[in-house]
């Protein structure tokens, strides 16, 4: 969500389960005959040749436009995990996979790491072409079966909710790994091609946090979007057992007295992303010394006494944080508080937040605002008297 000159609403925290780049393609093109530069998913088939999960056919080439069978897909995931050590079983768990069968390591391991559970006659069917709505349910299992609730509007216009592989057609959509085709629709009962399931794989590989244990893929994730470690408590989702006070519940209408802002210009933190481009300025603060920061020509500061702003550098992981920040010029501010914070650490100690935290804890995501579903925990801003009243009546269930 962060954008050049974008100011981003965010009230004190928002937990945030990042949603993270693509891992950079291949640069050389691939040496398949058929897949020349300027091919669709010419990068993604370079990137699936570069880390060998595919090797295409004898003959050189790729075949892009063919649908990808069920068990060459066994065998394209079990190399997007690194080839991870397995003993294939002396006796085969699927009727027409008999030992010695092509593939049949990558196929007991996918039964084995529950991507697969086969069909209910006990057959997997490798020579079958994998259906779309099928490649959804294996690359979700894959990616762990990511905790996700699905929005409450279908993604895909042939995808209604409640159907088979709703929620994992709609977990492919809202991290873009998939984006469906002209006029709204996923088309979940149509075959899988070679090229698409190249992108599809590049694409959920990029879904991998860096300290996942798939090995193989190294993930380059963009800090911008998903700052700070993956053992950072703004990226913990709510746990399971969490329970949510019902709609009707006073405790709802105690807290809204007073008027608490959230994600209002009141309480918004204007966060800037410079660029390599971008002007080189002198920030003389009055708490945490002078430094020089590369600050877009147009950042802003938040509305309103406290003249929050943050500023990630082009490194992608240093950020400055200021409070009570004015410009001077195009190439000098001041601030009465500056502090510099790696968004690769924990974001606990270095924030221009009173507490301490920084203000990159808990970004509101553009898709989470555009699917009215933030499937995360809000912490908001609230004032003495409220806080007052809410130690006296105890938890105020959901906000």
């Amino acid at each position: 969500m962060l954008i050049r000159s974008a100011l981003l609403m965010v009230c004190a925290l928002v937990v945030v389960a990042g949603t993270l780049i693509a891992p950079p393609p291949a640069t050389s093109a691939s040496a398949f005959s058929d897949v020349p530069p300027g091919t669709p998913f010419h990068s993604e088939i370079s990137w699936l040749a570069t880390h060998k999960i595919s090797t295409g056919y004898a003959d050189g080439t790729f075949k892009p436009r063919q649908p990808v069978n069920r068990d060459a897909m066994a065998a394209f995931l079990y190399r997007l995990a690194g080839n991870p050590a397995f003993a294939s079983p002396n006796q085969s768990r699927f009727v027409d996979v008999p030992l010695g069968s092509q593939f049949f390591k990558e196929i007991h391991w996918l039964a084995s790491s529950g991507i697969t559970t086969g069909w209910s006659d006990g057959t997997f069917r490798p020579l079958q072409p994998v259906q779309r709505d099928a490649m959804a349910a294996f690359l979700y299992r894959f990616a762990v079966s990511p905790q996700f609730t699905p929005p409450r509007a279908a993604a895909f216009g042939d995808v209604p909710v409640g159907v088979g592989f709703h929620k994992e057609i709609s977990w492919m959509a809202t991290t873009g790994i998939s984006t469906g085709y002209p006029g709204n629709v996923f088309k979940p009962l149509q075959a899988v091609n070679r090229d698409a399931m190249a992108a599809f794989m590049y694409r959920t590989a990029s879904q991998l946090p860096p300290d996942h244990s798939l090995p193989l893929i190294p993930v380059t994730r963009d800090f911008r979007l998903f700052p700070f470690s993956t053992s950072a408590f703004s990226n913990t989702r709510v746990g399971p057992a969490i329970r949510f006070a019902s709609a009707s519940d006073p405790r709802h209408s105690t807290f809204r007295v007073g008027g608490t802002n959230v994600n209002s210009e009141r309480w918004s933190i204007s966060v800037q992303q410079a660029s390599q481009s971008d002007p080189v300025a002198t920030v003389r603060a009055d708490a945490g010394g002078t430094h020089s920061i590369r600050i877009p020509l147009n950042a802003t500061t938040t509305g309103g006494t406290d003249q929050h702003m943050s500023i990630i550098q082009p490194d992608a992981r240093t950020a400055y944080e200021a409070w009570g920040m004015q410009r001077i010029s195009a190439t000098e501010w001041t601030a009465r508080y500056l502090v510099k914070t790696d968004i690769r650490g924990e974001g606990m100690t270095a924030g221009a937040r009173a507490s301490g935290i920084s203000h990159l804890h808990g970004l509101i995501r553009k898709d989470e605002l555009k699917n009215l579903d933030i499937n995360h925990s809000l912490a908001i801003g609230i004032d003495n008297a409220q806080l007052k009243r809410l130690i006296v009546i105890g938890s105020v269930g959901r906000v």
